[in-house]
């Protein structure tokens, strides 16, 4: 859940959901400030083949995406999120398009996609590395 006001992230881990009257969720706090601006996409993607999904920041109508990779979320007051930088230059995104995160090579990394509700077409980027740092 993003803070409206100051855009920090708050999580709840899944703890087999909720069942026989007890709740499945195990609430985990704040796990990022955030750094959001007005207009900005909010994306949780694993861009770096870790098994933790990463933070991005994605801008319309540019497309271009932005990465925090996880190391634990902050935690006792320490940051636990480590810049990467720009990771998509993006495409352009276009009334009616959206974008999107999801491994469709099986290599463990999110790839970047475009899908277009028009058409129902998908296009996508596969995650090499993001852009270089």
């Amino acid at each position: 859940m993003v803070n409206a006001r100051t855009k920090a992230v708050r999580a709840w881990m899944n703890a087999g959901g909720d069942r026989d009257g007890r709740p499945g969720w195990v609430a985990r706090g704040q796990i990022a400030s955030g750094v959001l601006k007005p207009g900005d996409g909010l994306r949780f993607a694993n861009v770096d083949c870790d098994t933790r999904d990463d933070y991005v920041v994605t801008k319309y109508p540019s497309g271009a995406a932005t990465a925090w990779l996880n190391r634990g979320g902050d935690q006792d007051g320490r940051p636990g999120w480590v810049a990467r930088g720009q990771i998509a230059s993006g495409v352009g995104i276009a009334q009616g398009q959206g974008l999107a995160f999801a491994d469709i090579d099986g290599d463990q990394r999110d790839d970047y996609l475009i899908w277009d509700l028009r058409t129902g077409s998908v296009q996508a980027w596969i995650n090499n590395g993001g852009d270089p740092a």
